[in-house]
This record gives structure tokens, sequence and C-alpha cells, in this order.
């Protein structure tokens, strides 16, 4: 235990405890900015963040809170009687003028007057049908209206109109006022349209509330390029423009109980015009260049770094859960692209780091295999080992993967190769002169962490080469084949251990499959005319010989799987064509150590086959012992199988069967830029806009 006692990990701050509350969660998404690309960014996180973003009932919210004001996304052009539409967003808010197309069964085009856009409606006139249209262009829904019949066209003209709403869904009742001239102009008229009721008013002059109409003098003396605006104080105001100015009118009750226009203030226009101009309009500070957009309402948040990298740390431990995370807005992006969350977020999972490829020994070279799907498919040449001496890598064997380096032997070399995938950092040990590939024979090793082997240092977390020290043992056979040895590396000596011997209990040939760690004991398979295990004590430096169980379904260590056992065990799965049995090895009361079966299970059912499917060529090709999981290989098809829950999955089929080494990793995909997430993700390369809406 002494060699493997070393230096402790850095203690990391004990994680804050989160409820696993989706309201919880909700209320933070509910904080994002509203702008086009914020729900679809947040749905890439993960699948839980998708399905709440999702749910009709958070839109509902989302767009309750964000209603006053909603950002402009855009305006209507009036093109030849058709309203064409126009972002003025840049992306990924951009939306295409597509998305936002009226389609009408008798579209013909040229007949349409564009009377505004209010409440997320808009209102289009047709003359020659005399009817007016109110869309919903987030929907695409429409509501055709035939105008009162009176409105003639000819004694009384409609020249414009309003829709107003004051439901928060698009689907709830709204009005339309449409105002309009007598045939001789001396005469103006209104009509209002319920759409609860369904019916028009009668033509009056029009106040919503006494349904009357008063003329309002325009104020004294101003130009008439004008736009009326509610004002702070909800009074009605007036914005006159000259050819060099800018006037702010406010109409107010005076001390003489009389309404009047108000000059509030006066702009140079080219000053206005300036796009580096900040105009203060009713509380809020509009700045922009070049396109001006209307500035979404700030939200408060608290400023708490901390609690916000907690939240992200329960992110799911897949290649594309950070990258994700960080197209959500700059701040987002700075926290989960910091060393330190790294460390935490790995730190945090792992324990059950998720396997994330298979490396094949490819004549005698690492070839790497995703087993995920997109966007956590990893391309192989993104694990693609590069060594000066490729020609000679035939002479290269795999032997396993474990905390998260490769280890591979070169046998030409004489020495091993140890490499983090990760990273890309390789290191090279030259084996002891002793085992000379003659009369001692090295057939298989493992890798481990040298801090992470110590019972007390399980919280730590793997990093290179150079922070982590790692240990090396190598096991052989001698020459007549009636003795198997090992030795023991440890990178911060720099040494070997002396060779260590035990009698074969059979002519053994081989060690074919990779070491299993249970607990401070590594494991092999011998390879020979018989079945056994081979134990490593790594506390005390010794081998030993453990028997196979008996009466087992299967005595052929190919279709067999050393793991560790619930209690710290050490079990053994033993694998027929029919059958899959799980044993443990315990202390039974008279004191022995024995095998005990502990379960029995049918192999079809638990490889989904269906029961007329009999399993044929069944062969163990891997295992992954961090997540307890086999590769199996079965009537062509390649599975994952977890020992515990005896849940499976089927990743391909092949007819070709080689040995698979699986890859478990906390890895995050590399540049954040997730190029190859399809169409919908290169939309979202421009990051950092979301800040500027959100206050922190």
């Amino acid at each position: 235990m002494n060699r493997l006692r070393h230096r402790r990990a850095i203690s990391l701050a004990p994680p804050v405890t989160l409820p696993d509350d989706d309201d919880l969660l909700s209320e933070i998404l509910l904080h994002l900015p509203p702008r086009p690309s914020s729900l679809p960014r947040a749905s890439l996180v993960c699948k839980r963040w998708r399905r709440l973003v999702t749910d009709p009932a958070f839109h509902r919210r989302f767009r309750a809170r964000h209603r006053n004001p909603p950002p402009l996304i855009g305006v209507f052009e009036d093109y030849l009687g058709y309203p064409f539409f126009r972002s003025v967003l840049d992306p990924p808010d951009l939306i295409p003028r597509e998305r936002f197309r009226l389609r009408l069964a008798e579209d013909e085009g040229g007949q349409w007057h564009f009377y505004g856009c209010r409440h997320g409606r808009l209102l289009l006139f047709n003359r020659a049908k005399n009817e007016i249209v109110v869309w919903v262009p987030d929907t695409g829904d429409h509501r055709q209206v035939a105008v009162p019949p009176e409105i003639d066209g000819k004694e009384k003209i409609i020249w414009n109109g309003a829709v107003l709403s004051a439901a928060t869904a698009d689907d709830g009742p709204f009005r339309v006022v449409l105002v309009g001239v007598a045939g001789n102009n001396t005469q103006m008229f209104a009509c209002v349209y319920c759409s609860e009721s369904g019916k028009w008013s009668d033509l009056i002059s029009f106040d919503l509330d006494k349904q009357t109409l008063s003329v309002i003098e325009w104020p004294y003396d101003s130009e008439p390029y004008s736009q009326t605006w509610l004002t702070e104080g909800d009074c009605l105001g007036a914005a006159t423009l000259s050819r060099s100015s800018l006037q702010m009118w406010e109409r107010k009750v005076c001390s003489g109980g009389v309404a009047k226009w108000v000059l509030q203030k006066t702009y140079e226009l080219k000053n206005v015009l300036n796009p580096e101009f900040r105009l203060k309009i009713g509380g809020e500070m509009s700045h922009r260049r070049g396109r001006a957009t209307s500035p979404a309402a700030p939200v408060t948040l608290p400023d708490d770094d901390d609690l916000l990298a907690e939240i992200l740390l329960r992110l799911p431990p897949l290649p594309s859960s950070l990258p994700r995370a960080s197209l959500v807005c700059n701040r987002w992006r700075r926290l989960v692209t910091d060393p330190a969350f790294h460390r935490r977020f790995r730190a945090r999972h792992h324990r059950n780091p998720p396997i994330i490829g298979v490396f094949a020994d490819d004549f005698g070279f690492p070839f790497f295999r995703s087993v995920m799907d997109p966007p956590d498919l990893i391309p192989r040449e993104r694990f693609s080992m590069r060594l000066c001496e490729d020609e000679v890598r035939k002479e290269r064997m795999f032997c396993g993967c474990r905390h998260g380096r490769v280890l591979l032997l070169d046998r030409k070399q004489n020495e091993i190769v140890l490499w983090d995938p990760d990273t890309g950092d390789h290191r090279r040990v030259g084996i002891p002169p002793e085992i000379d590939g003659k009369e001692k024979i090295v057939w298989n090793g493992a890798a481990l962490c040298a801090v992470a082997a110590a019972a007390d240092d399980d919280g730590h977390v793997h990093g290179g080469f150079s922070c982590c020290p790692f240990n090396v043992a190598l096991v052989g056979v001698a020459s007549n084949n009636t003795q198997m040895f090992a030795c023991f590396y440890t990178s911060e000596t720099g040494r070997w251990s002396n060779l260590i011997f035990t009698p074969a209990p059979f002519l053994v040939f081989a060690f074919v499959d990779p070491g299993i760690l249970v607990g401070h004991s590594l494991y092999w398979f011998p390879t020979g005319l018989g079945s056994a295990i081979l134990q490593f004590d790594l506390d005390r430096q010794t081998l030993a010989v453990i028997e196979w169980p008996s009466n087992p379904n299967c005595y052929s260590h190919y279709m067999s799987q050393i793991f560790l056992a619930e209690g710290g065990y050490l079990g053994l799965v033993t694998l027929s064509y029919d059958s899959l049995q799980i044993w443990e090895r315990k202390v039974c009361s008279e004191g022995v150590t024995r095998w005990v079966l502990q379960r029995t299970a049918e192999l079809n059912k638990v490889l989904e086959l269906g029961s007329g499917v009999k399993t044929s060529h069944l062969v163990r090709l891997g295992y992954a012992e961090d997540v307890k999981v086999m590769l199996l290989c079965a009537d062509s098809s390649v599975f994952m199988l977890q020992i515990d829950s005896l849940q499976s999955r089927k990743l391909w089929e092949t007819n070709i069967m080689s040995s698979l080494h699986p890859y478990a990793s906390t890895y995050v995909a590399a540049n954040y830029g997730l190029r190859k997430f399809g169409k919908v993700s290169r939309l979202l390369t421009v990051i950092g806009k979301l800040d500027r809406q959100i206050k922190y």
C-alpha cells in the first residue's frame, strides 16, 4: 500500500446542494432574454431543458413575462399590396423572410392594404373583397372578416385601422377598429369588430369606452411629419420632424384644467441619426449601431456565478453538454470554459463517466469508433494517435483503457506507451531489460492513476501526466509456460519493481484480455490448458491464483468477465449460448472464500432478441470497468450490457469480431463550435448577444 499512497488530490470545495426541481429550473430559464434564439439555444443544452422550454405552458409564461415590451424582431413592408418581412436582428436571431409569409387560398397580391401591427397581430384590408384579415405571423393563423355592407367604398371609404388584443395568447380574443371618410369629405367615421361576439358596431365617431369620437388639434406651429406615441406618464405624445430637428411633445392638463400640448425636448436631427447617439424614451436607454431596434426590458438576476456554476455542474457528462451551454450567452460561456469549472465537472461525474466510444486493435494501432449519436458522436480522427514511428505500429499491442489513459505495449522497442486521448499527450517507458521477449515474454498490462488507486482518494480527478502520477503493471509468462510473472512501475520514482513469480496452475501461454481492477488488486485470465484467474495484489506486491467456480455454465474466459461486485467483492459473469450467470467470491460461514452463484438470466431476454431467437457465435469483445458494461457479439451484432441492471443496447451489426476496448470519459467536444450539429446549430455561431439583453 505504501507504493500506492501518493500525494492527495487537491480538495474541492463542497458542492452546494440544489433541489432537483423543474419549477426552479423553469424560473431560471424564464429569465432568458426574449430573443428568437434564446429558447432554441437553451433546448440544445440537454434533454431536460429541451422538455421544459418546448412545453406550451412554459411558452405562455415566457411570452407573458416579456410581453411589455417585446423585442422588435423585424419590419413588414407593403410591397405591391403584400406584407413583405425583413428582419432587423443579426444572426443567430435573424429570421428568414419566408418564416413570416401570409398564405391565403385566394392570394392574388396587390389587393392588400397594410394597417399595422399590434400585440403580435397584423391587420390587412382587401378593398376588392371588402374584408379584413387579422394574421398572427408567429403561428401562421389568420381570420378573415367581412366589412359592414354600409361601407361600400364609394360613399364611405375605409382608410386605416387598428387591431388590439388584451390576452397574451395568440388565439385570444381581439378587436379591430376601422376609420374612414365619407364621400363628401366632411365627416369621419369609425366602427369596431369584436371577435368574441363576431359582430361590428354601428358606424360612430369613436372612443373605445364612450363610443364617441373627438378631434384633437395638432401641436402649434409643428411640422406635419409626425408620430403619436404613449409617453412615460401614460399621456398622449407626439414626435414631430423637420429637416433639422426632432421635437417631443406631450399633451397635459394645465393648471386651468385645459389639455394642451407641451414641448418636452428638442433634438438636432444630425445627432439623432448618429449611430452612437443614446436616446432615453420611457425610462429605457436605446443604443444601436446601424439598424435601430427596441431594447428588451432588463431582467434582474442574482449576481452569483457560484449558483449558476452549481446548476451547470448538473448537466449530463456528454461531449456536447458544455459546448451547448456555452451557446446560451457570454456569461455561461465564460463559466463553462473555465479550467477550474472543468475540473469540478469532471470530479462530479468521474465515478460514472459515459462510454463515448471503443478502441479496436487495428494491426497494432488504436482505432477509435464512437458509440454515441449526434451531437455527441465524436469523429474517429479526434482520437488518432500520432507517433513518429508509425511505420512500426504492427509491433504494438493494445493493453486496455483506464482512468482516461490507454496502455500500449511495443515489443520491437521493448517499451510501453501511455496515451491520453483527450489531450493527445503520451509517455514512453522502457521495459526492464530482464524481460527479453524470449525467456520472459510480456503479454498484457494495466495502467492506473496512482492517486486514484488509494482508497482515501476516491474524489480525485484524473488529469494530465504532469499533474497526475501513474502506475503500470505488466504480466507475462516464462518460456517454459509453467511460471507467470508480474512487475510494477511508478512514474513518481521512475523505477520498476523486481519481477514477481508464481507457478502456473496449468500450461499458460498468454494473457489475452486487459487486467481488471477490483479494490487494490488487478485480475487477469490466463490463456492455456485450463480455467483460472491470476490476482496481482498491488499493496503486497504478490501474485495468487484463484480457481474457477464449480459447475458454471461456461469454463471459457472468452465468454466470461471479471467485475467489481456490490460490497467490494470479486465478481464473475459467465456466458453460455442460452444463459448468463453472475457469481461473487465471498467468505462463507466456515471462513473459507468461495464462489457463490447470485443470479441466472436468459440471454436472449437480456439482449432483447426475442423468445424465438437463439444466440450463436457468442463472444465477449470488451469491458468498461468504470461503468461495469460488457461488449458482446451475438448473431452478427454488437451489444452493450450493463451487469448490475442487465440492460442492453444494440450498437451495430458486423461480421468481423475483434477485441474492443471501451473508452469512458467526461470528454468535452473541442472548439465549442458544434460545426457538425446540423443546420440549427450553424445558425448559433454568433455568441454573446444575449448578455446585452439581460442585467446580471
